[in-house]
């Protein structure tokens, strides 16, 4: 059986995306959202695994470019810490 993404969008709660075992459980779902709040957007679609594949992928990517900009950080912020010491003896003559 396909699983399927709810997605909802909504000025109270911003976005928001499960992953449900079926769509029936899905459109399920979605009629209590939109009986709570008609203004509510609310989408069922199929997931596969390859999704998820794809959004473990994404998910690393994050992780990595988020380490990226605190390096970038550190540098801009303590590059100038311990300059001295980087240089060989030779070179600070």
């Amino acid at each position: 059986m396909i699983k399927a993404l709810l997605m909802v969008t909504s000025i109270s709660l911003g976005n928001v995306d499960t992953v449900l075992p079926s769509m029936k459980d899905c459109m399920e779902a979605r009629d209590a959202i939109i009986q709570q709040d008609a203004e509510t957007k609310v989408l069922c679609v199929p997931y596969t695994m390859e999704q998820s594949k794809s959004d473990d992928m994404r998910d690393m990517f994050s992780v990595f470019m988020d380490m990226i900009v605190q390096l970038k950080s550190y540098e801009e912020n303590y590059g100038n810490l311990g300059k001295e010491d980087r240089q060989c003896e030779p070179c600070s003559e």
